[in-house]
């Protein structure tokens, strides 16, 4: 759809700069998770919380 030209019923941007505009986001979101760390999930098991409460 947005590589299709206008009178095909596309936005007739071409497939480079839709290819440059998927590669920004996928940079820009890779980057984002690795400075904000949102999708870790932190899972603690019975042993590790047990041994971090009998050390503190």
């Amino acid at each position: 759809m947005l590589t299709q030209p206008r009178d095909a019923g596309g936005f007739g941007v071409g497939t480079t700069v839709t290819n440059l505009v998927f590669l920004v986001v996928m940079i820009a979101l890779v980057v984002y998770l690795s400075v904000t760390h949102i999708d870790r999930i932190e899972q603690r098991t019975a042993r590790t919380a047990a041994r971090s409460t009998a050390v503190s």
